[in-house]
């Protein structure tokens, strides 16, 4: 483990996390993934945090599983120097049923609209999106989404723009917000031009929106600022739509 860059302090905690690796063939197990994963480009410093990430990969078989997916990933679209980030980034792809759970997610959000190059470029950028569970969390989003009125074609080109969204949770996020919007008078035609145009907007702490919604809605902003006044830190929210007593009025 120290010869692929594990530190001595790292070595015992990945040990602890996966006590089958003391069973492992150095040769066959520990080598043999540490040259592969080198050869598909990742750096030095990127296979020891993988392997400290995931330790389990070492168990995993080349031939049987890292090929395979490496070769699926390039096939749904993404290069040669974006599959050792994804692989950095989301090692534990590797633990997830080609057949049954990654192929299954690519075919859904091709089936709902979501170009291929669209999908390439939300795995790359977000490589948990192959994570997220279809049946309890991707699809029944897509429905809710419907069913507040967006049309397959919104709703593809929400996902594109933030994959991310996908993996929010329909009770603690996406229901909250939308239900904040109407209550603060927006309409359900407003609501969805906003969520195609700034998906992320799901996303944000209840804190969050609804102290820069009552800013916003106090000085008359609210339908038409809101998606850009979230994106802001709090120090720029509060420059451009404080309020300015001395004066009695709004500056932004």
């Amino acid at each position: 483990l120290s010869q692929v860059g594990l530190s001595n302090d790292q070595i015992p905690k990945v040990i602890a996390s996966c006590p089958a690796l003391l069973g492992c063939s150095v040769e066959e197990n520990f080598k043999s993934k540490a040259l592969w994963l080198s050869q598909v480009g990742l750096s030095s410093d990127q296979l020891a945090k993988v392997i400290a990430r995931h330790p389990s990969l070492l168990g995993y078989s080349v031939e049987e599983n890292l090929k395979p997916k490496a070769l699926w990933l390039s096939q749904v679209g993404l290069s040669n120097d974006q599959i050792p980030k994804v692989i950095a980034s989301k090692p534990q792809l590797f633990g997830y049923s080609l057949q049954e759970k990654m192929k299954p997610t690519v075919q859904w959000l091709l089936d709902i609209g979501v170009g291929q190059d669209k999908i390439a470029k939300a795995i790359a950028n977000k490589p948990s999106l192959l994570g997220y569970s279809l049946q309890e969390k991707m699809k029944p989003t897509a429905r809710w989404l419907s069913d507040i009125g967006m049309d397959d074609l919104q709703i593809a080109s929400a996902i594109s723009k933030h994959p991310s969204l996908l993996g929010y949770s329909l009770e603690q996020n996406i229901m909250p917000t939308v239900q904040a919007l109407l209550d603060q008078g927006l309409t359900q035609p407003q609501i969805t031009t906003m969520l195609v145009s700034f998906p992320p907007l799901l996303g944000y702490s209840s804190k969050r929106l609804m102290h820069r919604m009552s800013i916003l809605s106090a000085q008359g902003l609210l339908s038409s600022s809101l998606c850009g006044a979230m994106a802001l830190t709090d120090a720029k929210f509060a420059a451009r739509f404080q309020y300015n007593e001395s004066c009695g009025a709004h500056v932004y």
